[in-house]
């Protein structure tokens, strides 16, 4: 499970990462929040998990109410 999740999370940021560097203007090339990379990587592992909360929950290692919270706050 643990290269599993290292390799989710590995892509995950490498795509973050070409995304920010091709970005044209000087205020864009600002690296994203923590709570921004927080919140896009959930919505990554829900999409690659098929929505599957109990596995999302593992991945991000926070309890499913954690994930519920975040979830209901972010409106996703």
């Amino acid at each position: 499970m643990e290269t599993i999740v290292e390799d989710v999370m590995a892509d995950y940021f490498k795509g973050i990462l070409q995304r920010t560097l091709r970005r044209d203007t000087a205020e864009s090339r600002s690296l994203p929040s923590l709570e921004d990379l927080f919140e896009d990587y959930t919505r990554y592992v829900l999409r690659i998990t098929s929505n599957n909360i109990a596995l999302t929950s593992r991945i991000l290692r926070i309890s499913r109410s954690a994930l519920y919270r975040r979830l209901s706050r972010g409106g996703h």
